[in-house]
């Protein structure tokens, strides 16, 4: 049902972990997640969005993110 979702605003929510089901939104170009509880970032679940161009990480507690070539 959200196959032609194009930006998705996650912020201000206490996510810990990126849902593993945004990596269906293969349409998907603008993913915002500022203001969470985001430690790390999984390669998979970006890995699947390749439209993304714009990815909001700020005020988050990142330890760890591996980019994607």
């Amino acid at each position: 049902c959200l196959k032609k979702l194009l930006k998705l605003y996650l912020d201000g929510n206490a996510l810990e972990v990126l849902p593993a089901c945004i990596g269906n939104l293969q349409t998907l170009s603008e993913l915002h997640c500022g203001k969470n509880r985001l430690s790390a970032i999984e390669n998979d679940c970006l890995t699947q969005l390749p439209r993304l161009v714009m990815l909001d990480l700020h005020q988050n507690c990142l330890t760890s993110f591996q980019a994607v070539p």
